[in-house]
């Protein structure tokens, strides 16, 4: 999805304090290499796995891979809502309108999600035929398979992947191809200790997003939109670490969770139960049978002379007419982010609104957040929080199971 070296950078250290915090619970942390809907079914059936799980993510590619892993899996696969608090299945079951139709819904449900996680307790016992059955598995399943893996090897080095302490991290990201014009940025730390580190920061200051939180020079944000994005923290701890402290400034906490529960799930709504049109401006309305005015404008001024036409790399380069849009885009290049405030005026300009779709998204660091083709079963989901995409039992007890 046009990952450059910042968003791979990001997520693979993050990934590598993952591997080292369930390393020490005696948690098996396997790395593949390749296509995840040709790895994650070979390893899994090779290892007999109980069931694969993967995370709910409404866009397009991560619909298709999802079913791809289905079709090819021996074993159940499961998918459970791990990133938003109510599972947007559980939230409604059909598109809504705006803000004001799904906050009461997403609420009627806090009760029974917006609760504290477990303690993750140590492995009872590691993985059947220890790390190095394991570490076969995976370096035949990054190979192609078994019938695969001697081939591979003769055409070409074989690409870093493994198992728990024996991942070579500083390999890993050195072999990943990668726009490497947009570099990691060094303000922002990756990892889960970075997340909570942030999150603790904003709210000991969170009376000033309030009455701040749109000027873009008062960095009244919380920044948190890189650990959600990448699963390095969850917007259900994001919202009970708020909660925890709204006694000291309500009017902030209260805006916070809202954009962080709602308009966040308000998203994930739209691109949920909108999946083939949620990118395009003929898709953008099928409440409105895709005929809305904003649409019909849109195609009756399709040919209108504009005064000034940019090439895309003047925008990229933020070479304008206009000196905010300009800043607001080298914010973003710099950066990696773009406040609030300033990326609703940068998506609204004309300057924008031709090709805003593939300008910011290679130099903000969550660049592939809803923003899903193949139909996916649906039925009613064996619990609240967990959907079968195969349509093999879930087994009461699976023995080893993969998480994608």
């Amino acid at each position: 999805m046009g990952a450059t070296a910042r968003q791979f950078g990001f997520m693979l250290r993050g990934l590598e304090e993952v591997e080292a915090s369930l390393t020490g619970k005696g948690i098996s942390f396997a790395l593949l290499r390749g296509e995840c809907d040709a790895t994650v079914p070979e390893l899994a059936n090779s290892g007999g796995f109980g069931a694969v799980v993967c995370d709910f993510s409404p866009v397009r590619l991560g619909r298709q891979w999802r079913a791809a892993i289905a079709e090819r899996c021996e074993a159940a696969v499961l998918e459970v809502d791990a990133h938003n608090v109510v599972p947007a299945w559980v939230a409604t079951d059909k598109l809504e309108y705006a803000a004001r139709t799904i906050r009461p819904r997403i609420h009627k449900h806090l009760p029974e999600f917006l609760e504290e996680f477990p303690e993750l307790p140590a492995a009872p016992a590691g993985f059947p035929g220890g790390p190095d059955t394991l570490s076969k598995l995976v370096a035949a399943a990054s190979s192609g398979g078994a019938d695969g893996a001697a081939a591979a090897a003769a055409a070409k080095p074989a690409l870093p992947c493994g198992v728990g302490s024996a991942i070579g991290w500083a390999a890993v990201r050195g072999s990943v191809k990668a726009d490497a014009s947009v570099p990691e940025v060094r303000w922002l730390k990756p990892g889960a200790a970075a997340a909570a580190s942030r999150l603790d920061d904003f709210l000991s200051s969170v009376r000033a997003y309030a009455k701040k939180r749109n000027d873009p020079g008062a960095s009244a944000t919380s920044l948190m939109s890189p650990y959600l994005h990448f699963g390095q923290i969850s917007a259900q701890r994001a919202a009970l670490a708020a909660r925890a402290v709204r006694s000291r400034a309500p009017e902030a906490v209260d805006g916070f969770v809202e954009e962080l529960v709602v308009r966040r799930e308000l998203a994930e709504n739209y691109v949920h139960y909108n999946p083939d049109g949620y990118d395009r401006i003929d898709g953008f309305y099928p409440q409105f049978d895709n005929d809305s005015w904003a649409q019909k404008s849109l195609r009756e001024h399709a040919g209108d002379e504009r005064e000034v036409l940019y090439t895309r790399e003047q925008l990229e380069r933020g070479e304008t007419h206009d000196p905010l849009w300009n800043a607001a885009q080298a914010h973003m290049v710099h950066l990696g982010h773009m406040p609030g405030f300033n990326r609703m005026y940068w998506a609204k300009s004309e300057p924008a609104a031709r090709q805003r779709l593939g300008i910011a998204p290679a130099a903000r660091v969550p660049c592939r957040a809803p923003a899903p083709t193949r139909p996916v079963p649906r039925r009613r989901p064996p619990l609240p929080a967990q959907r079968c995409w195969s349509g093999r039992r879930a087994p009461r007890r699976p023995l080893t199971c993969a998480c994608t």
